[in-house]
């Protein structure tokens, strides 16, 4: 089973989903499903990658590496079905994770039963899996133990603050941190501004103008893109669901 924290997707739309803040600079947020009914919803594009762990009904527990998106991914649970991870900002880099080769995609990580432990391996380093509500502590323990590590100029940028370096070293340095362009992120920042303006209640024409956007065409192309819907199509406005 494969999960990803819906960035264009409203939590309350996903069975069994729940989401809290972390205390780590390094999560944008944790979350846990356990799913109480079949469910499919749609996640848009998003900047961010995360750690995903899900636990089969025999028991066994899964790893998984899930990349950034720029297009929208369909998502299914079914009844039962338990899933846990984190969301991390887009600065945050896995050791021996090449988030370019798994964009809109995901990597798979061994793990082990040793005891009653579950581990699971990370860039070559081993980890113990940890339960839902050790997912900060678990964070912080991979950080410390050379599995994540931080870019801090990348960081800088992506806050809107310029860097004393050269434009084609901040967008390589981009790329190779996040897996994606520059103007790739600010597109899918833009949507999820719109987005947000749309659940709002506000029109697509004066939210089109509100996150930046030359025309309400524009919007309605890029949301096309990244969500696979339009503007017509959102939550509130058929169903779909984004967050």
């Amino acid at each position: 089973m494969i999960h990803v924290t819906p960035s264009f997707c409203a939590a309350n739309d996903t069975p069994g989903y729940r989401e809290w803040p972390s205390t780590s600079g390094l999560i944008r947020t944790c979350w846990r499903v356990l799913a109480d009914r079949d469910g499919t919803w749609t996640t848009g594009g998003a900047e961010y990658w995360g750690l995903v762990f899900s636990e089969n009904p025999d028991g066994a527990v899964n790893a998984q590496v899930i990349g950034p998106s720029v297009r929208p991914r369909p998502m299914t649970v079914r009844a039962g079905d338990l899933s846990w991870g984190v969301d991390f900002e887009p600065h945050v880099v896995g050791r021996g994770v090449v988030k370019s080769d798994i964009i809109d995609g995901d990597l798979d990580l061994l793990t082990e039963i040793v005891g009653e432990r579950w581990w699971f391996t990370l860039g070559g380093v081993r980890l113990p899996v940890p339960r839902h509500d050790e997912l900060d502590a678990a964070v912080e323990h991979m950080a410390d133990a050379g599995a994540l590590e931080l870019d801090p100029t990348v960081r800088t940028v992506l806050d809107g603050t310029e860097v004393d370096l050269s434009d084609r070293t901040v967008r390589r340095q981009f790329a190779q941190t996040t897996g994606l362009r520059r103007g790739q992120v600010a597109q899918i920042r833009r949507a999820r501004r719109a987005f947000a303006l749309l659940q709002q209640g506000m029109s697509p024409a004066e939210a089109a103008a509100a996150a930046g956007y030359a025309d309400q065409a524009h919007m309605t192309r890029q949301l096309r893109i990244l969500t696979g819907s339009t503007p017509g199509a959102l939550p509130g406005r058929d169903g779909f669901s984004m967050s």
